[in-house]
């Protein structure tokens, strides 16, 4: 039985572009991407899919991965984000369907440095631009000098 449609390798492929390197423009990480709403129009009723983002701030990395349930994205996740190192702290675990996400970096961060901060919303909960001005403000509290909004982008 297969569990994930065809849509969650995408949502893998576009996020692999999208979240590793901070040093990325924010249109470049929009390329590849389908438009805001796809992918949960394309997801089934009844079936749902969470994706999980963790961070080693050693290896300025991050993994993201999906699961069936939340638990399942989590564990799946920090598991391979441990094959590559030992730091690794949960950025956001959240369904797919009808969510929102931004993503925001710090070019300047060094190895053992918090680069990539996350936060996440209802689609239509809130405003245009305020998950990514919520990421940018964390960003910035973190003490970081070179911090932009990488992607805001809903499923």
């Amino acid at each position: 039985m297969t569990r994930y449609p065809i849509l969650a390798a995408g949502l893998l492929l576009g996020l692999s572009v999208a979240v590793p390197a901070a040093a990325q423009s924010a249109g470049s990480m929009m390329e590849g991407l389908p438009p805001p709403g796809t992918m949960s129009r394309s997801l089934p009723e009844g079936m749902e899919l969470y994706m999980s983002l963790w961070v080693s701030d050693s290896a300025q990395e991050v993994t993201n991965g999906v699961g069936g349930t939340a638990v399942e994205a989590k564990v799946r996740t920090r598991m391979d984000c441990q094959k590559k190192a030992q730091d690794c702290a949960e950025l956001v675990t959240m369904p797919v369907r009808n969510h929102c996400m931004a993503i925001a970096g710090d070019r300047g961060a060094t190895p053992g440095k918090r680069a990539i901060f996350a936060a996440t919303g209802e689609a239509g909960k809130q405003a245009d631009g305020v998950l990514g001005q919520k990421v940018l403000a964390e960003c910035k509290a973190s003490g970081a000098q070179q911090c932009e909004v990488q992607i805001e982008y809903c499923f």
